[in-house]
Parts: structure tokens; sequence; C-alpha cells
């Protein structure tokens, strides 16, 4: 969001690049401010909550990785600020990443809680505990 405000007060403003290249940029900051934002509802309602709700958490985490997705898309393409290698481009790609591996994270919750639920056998890539025998 930093990298593309900053693009966006040094090329846009001053009308030096295209239509395109500045609404890239703006949905580059937009982007941003929603991550942060969403961000922020889940850990306000940690705090609040003791608890987020997954749905919500899920939901977000969903809405994050698509959005992320075209971001990505539209802000490093050819076109776009983010073009030429820089903090907008890692950072927008880290970001994506970022959201994927997040998105991952609830939906294995989600399978485990599942699997809770239906009573399940561990499968074989969760490791098995045994108890110790205390005899020497």
């Amino acid at each position: 969001m930093g990298s593309s405000a900053n693009i966006f007060d040094e090329d846009c403003s001053s009308g030096i690049q295209s239509k395109s290249y500045c609404r890239r940029t703006k949905f580059g900051i937009a982007m941003g401010a929603a991550g942060t934002v969403m961000s922020l509802v889940i850990v306000a309602m940690k705090i609040a909550t003791a608890k987020a709700p997954f749905l919500i958490e899920a939901l977000f985490a969903f809405l994050l990785m698509v959005c992320g997705g075209f971001e990505v898309a539209f802000v490093t393409s050819h076109q776009g600020p983010g073009a030429p290698l820089g903090n907008l481009y890692y950072f927008s790609w880290i970001a994506f990443l970022s959201t994927f591996m997040l998105f991952a994270s609830c939906l294995e919750d989600y399978n485990a809680a599942k699997a809770m639920n239906t009573g399940n056998e561990p499968t074989d890539s969760e490791i098995q505990v045994e108890d110790l025998d205390d005899t020497i």
C-alpha cells in the first residue's frame, strides 16, 4: 500500500502516467487498505471475544487471496506500476503468497475440526502419540 501510494503521488499526481497505470496504482492502494481493515477486524474480534468466528476468518482469508491474485495480475503486469522489479513487485507477490498460506491454514483447521466431529481415524500423515511406559 505504501509503495503504491508513493508511486501514485509521484507519477499520477503530476499526470506523467496513463489512466490505466493510475487505476492499477489505486487498486494496489485499495487492496492494501482492505487487507489492513480485514486484519484489524479479526484482531479486534480475537481481543474482544478471545476467538474470532471461524467462518468470518476463513471468508476474509478467501477474499484476500482472490483479490490478491487480481492485484498481482494487474499491478505487476507489463503496464502496471509494479512491472519494474522493486518493492511493489516483490511485496505484491509476498502478500499474495501470505494470503494463500493463510487460507490454506484455515482449510487445514476446517478439515481437522471436521475429522474430530465425525470421529474419523487419523490419517497416516498425522503424528501418532503413544503413552510412555515409566518402568525402567
